[in-house]
């Protein structure tokens, strides 16, 4: 008897949904990063563990304009969470739709608190009554519970598509843990690109002050001639 084969239609997905795959990965993973760095870092990974959250929080922000895109109309994606007819919320743990919109909503809250948090540690005074509550037990506890969440952002569309009638993706099991592993290997790429972008920058203003510190200890005091005056 010959193998069974694969018989469904292409998704015809357009670009925004491979974005969506992008950009949802990297902000998961950047903020499993960053909390990693927060709990167990030194003193001095601290900066990193700010850009990670940083980053988190901008990539995340195209992701549900994507999924908007796909479904062609706004209100379906305010659908999936809020139930039109009876009022009320529409949550469905038996749809992987509406999880991935709750997750990336409650995924979503956590980024951006933990955003507000890294901004006011580089001194952005408007939120440090964020950052206090961020310091100690409270924020390692919102980091972890983060942080599940940014893995289910990872992974749950590697699931998707596991369990689809796509050929190739629904032969293997494990295209979720790809997905989430692939998506932490982009952040880490990614922010090792930024801190090394950081020193870069830092590099080169200390190198532009230079000369200008030793050109005012050059200058004589105020008062007294100049052996260059003619």
């Amino acid at each position: 008897m010959p193998p069974a084969e694969h018989f469904a239609a292409p998704p015809n997905w357009e670009w925004w949904i491979l974005a969506y795959f992008f950009f949802g990965g990297i902000s998961g993973g950047s903020y499993a990063i960053g909390t990693l760095l927060r709990l167990v870092g030194t003193p001095a990974d601290q900066r990193a563990a700010r850009i990670a959250f940083i980053a988190s929080f901008v990539a995340l922000l195209p992701c549900p304009l994507f999924l908007i895109a796909d479904l062609g109309q706004p209100l379906r994606f305010i659908n999936m969470l809020l139930d039109a007819s009876g009022g009320g919320l529409s949550f469905k743990p038996w749809s992987p739709m509406s999880l991935g919109s709750w997750a990336l909503l409650g995924f979503g809250l956590f980024s951006f608190v933990s955003f507000l948090g890294a901004v006011a540690d580089g001194g952005w005074h408007a939120a440090d009554p964020i950052a206090r509550i961020l310091r100690g037990t409270i924020g390692a506890v919102w980091n972890v519970i983060g942080t599940g969440l940014g893995f289910f952002v990872c992974g749950y569309t590697g699931v998707l598509l596991a369990v689809s009638n796509q050929p190739v993706w629904s032969d293997g099991w494990p295209l979720g843990g790809v997905f989430l592993a692939s998506s932490h290997t982009g952040a880490a790429a990614l922010l090792l690109l930024l801190a090394r972008s950081r020193r870069e920058l830092a590099r080169s203003r200390s190198s532009a002050a230079a000369p200008v510190r030793d050109d005012a200890r050059k200058r004589p005091p105020s008062g007294q001639p100049s052996l260059h005056t003619g």
